[in-house]
């Protein structure tokens, strides 16, 4: 009797389905396929992806019955657990605690031994103690060290929070610490699930504090993920650190007690950067906008103290449009400067250092209209990295970078390269009580220089922050035998002991996959599909001809390719 009551079952099940199918509207009538900016720089427009249809079906399984708001829910989840982890810690569970155990493989390093840190993306310098440090790490979350760089490790919020793109410190009680979390470049909902990579980063769960040094952290400014919000920038405001700014996603936030309550005062997209004028705190400056956003600039208020406070965009002086963001440092009331991210296809007529000797009212280009000295250091990247930084010490002298990184005198408008660093900048910290220290931040970790930016080294031992995408590569023979891909970071291989970047190794590594049949026979890939190969186990490799579509076919390529073996064929890969 089951047979025939199983097929009656499945019969009706193909009906329903069908009629389901048939009211979903066609592609061509789907307001889901109308064409947008595929790239959202103004090149040519892309319909809809399929894949992004199918993660939404996918999803809407994942979230069955509700799968609205799933953020939050994922949110209280770990609460709960946390909740139960604490009252059932003195209980004897070995073999629970074994079965959610994990363990480091350690920190990867390039052939010569250099230890890589991977995308970090902001730091603090504890005003109190400079041998205090913190950092935030594009999706490795914060990050210590008490020692001026020598070592690193890693601090434990207990919140579900990667990105992290500000962090500052009281400076009147270095214990009170807030971090902004998430990392977010562009914020258009209409574009999101489209083959648009420039939306990448992580999205933040808002503003979290600690008041005990990082021993513990609370969330003092809520966000969801499903917001796709974060907080780029924050700060103090000079001399009253219960007054807090906090540069987000959706505009400027400010709280008046120490963060417990915040209230909107700029309403805006992607506000990314703010000065404060020390001699007169109702001089507010901000950045505002990314890419395609419809409006950016730099917005000024003069009554920063109201509960709404009056804000005027300045464009005297400044270049009637750009394509990226723009980052501000100002040292004093009389020293403002900004970093304004124009494509380099514009480098040769458009200068990207700006400065203001009024806070902000006017602007006149660094080096003048005329100078090459402070064009294109943002260059492909002017949407994603690039900072500038006020020497306090010598406020004639500025560095700025974005792929490539330069010291700069205002009164002989003398650029110097600055050799040895890892492209891709997003912070420039100057030590506050050290004349000479500065330390950058970029996409290979952190570095410092004691001579003022003339030299730098490396400083990343601990700072184990590396983004691997997905896949990881693994033998089917040898747990120990791993190949992966990291963020901007080339290639790794793991020989049981250590990931090691093979001299071969190159790009923004991605998909890996090691042989079914052949644990020498490595795959390995880098953004825009480029695949590298080695028969030997990683001691040599290439990469395969015509396989990297970068740059030409660069916006119109994922930039992660998923790449795989057939698991019955060792000769068969799919990408």
């Amino acid at each position: 009797m089951k047979k025939p009551f199983l097929a009656l079952t499945a019969a009706a099940f193909l009906i329903i389905a069908a009629i389901v199918c048939s009211r979903v509207p066609s592609d061509k009538k789907s307001k889901e396929d109308q064409k947008v900016a595929g790239n959202n720089g103004g090149k040519k427009k892309e319909r809809q992806s399929g894949a992004a249809k199918q993660l939404m079906s996918w999803f809407q399984a994942k979230g069955y019955p509700d799968a609205r708001n799933m953020s939050i829910k994922y949110q209280n989840a770990w609460e709960q657990h946390l909740q139960i982890k604490s009252k059932t810690k003195d209980l004897d569970l070995p073999v629970i605690e074994s079965a959610s155990n994990w363990t480091s493989l350690g920190q990867s390093q390039t052939n010569g031994g250099t230890r890589i840190g991977g995308r970090v993306v902001c730091m603090a310098i504890d005003p109190n103690n400079t041998n205090n440090l913190w950092v935030g790490s594009a999706s490795g979350g914060i990050w210590k060290s008490t020692n001026a760089g020598s070592t690193w490790t890693s601090v434990t919020t207990n919140l579900p929070v990667l990105g992290v793109s500000a962090i500052i410190i009281d400076p009147s009680n270095s214990n009170v610490i807030y971090a902004g979390t998430g990392e977010v470049y562009h914020t258009e909902v209409g574009v999101m699930g489209y083959n648009v990579w420039k939306t990448r980063g992580t999205y933040g769960i808002g503003v979290i504090k600690t008041t005990n040094g990082g021993a513990t952290w609370t969330q003092v400014m809520p966000k969801l993920s499903s917001d796709l919000s974060a907080i780029q920038s924050m700060a103090f405001q000079p001399g009253n650190s219960n007054t807090v700014y906090a540069c987000a996603t959706d505009g400027l936030y400010r709280s008046t007690n120490a963060g417990s309550t915040w209230s909107k005062i700029y309403n805006g997209v992607n506000v990314r950067d703010i000065a404060i004028n020390p001699s007169n705190t109702d001089q507010i400056v901000i950045s505002v906008g990314n890419m395609t956003n419809s409006t950016k600039g730099i917005f000024r208020t003069t009554n920063g103290s109201n509960a709404s406070p009056t804000w005027t965009q300045i464009t005297s002086g400044l270049p009637a449009s750009f394509e990226g963001s723009i980052k501000l440092d100002n040292v004093g009331s009389s020293e403002l400067v900004a970093s304004i991210g124009i494509s380099s296809s514009t480098s040769n007529s458009n200068r990207e250092i700006y400065r203001s000797t009024n806070f902000g009212q006017t602007w006149s280009v660094v080096g003048g209209t005329t100078s090459t000295t402070t064009t294109n250091h943002c260059s492909y990247q002017f949407w994603f990295a690039h900072a500038v930084a006020i020497n306090p010490f010598a406020t004639d002298s500025i560095i700025f970078g974005g792929v490539n990184i330069y010291r700069y005198r205002l009164s002989n408008t003398t650029r110097t390269s600055i050799s040895g660093l890892h492209a891709d900048h997003h912070d420039i910290k100057f030590d506050p009580t050290r004349r000479g220290t500065v330390y950058v931040c970029n996409d290979g970790g952190v570095y410092k220089s004691i001579n003022g930016g003339a030299t730098f080294t490396t400083i990343n031992t601990g700072l184990n922050a590396t983004q691997f995408y997905a896949s990881l590569g693994v033998s089917r023979t040898n747990a120990s035998r791993m190949a992966g891909g990291l963020q901007d970071n080339g290639q790794v291989i793991f020989n049981g002991t250590n990931w090691v970047q093979p001299t071969w190794s190159g790009g923004d590594g991605t998909s890996a996959a090691i042989s079914p049949s052949n644990d020498n026979i490595i795959l390995v890939s880098r953004d825009a599909r480029a695949i590298k190969r080695s028969t030997d186990g990683g001691a040599t490799g290439s990469e395969i001809t015509s396989s990297y579509w970068g740059f030409v076919g660069d916006s119109r390529t994922a930039f992660v390719a998923p790449l795989a073996f057939a698991p019955s064929d060792g000769t068969i890969v799919y990408q």
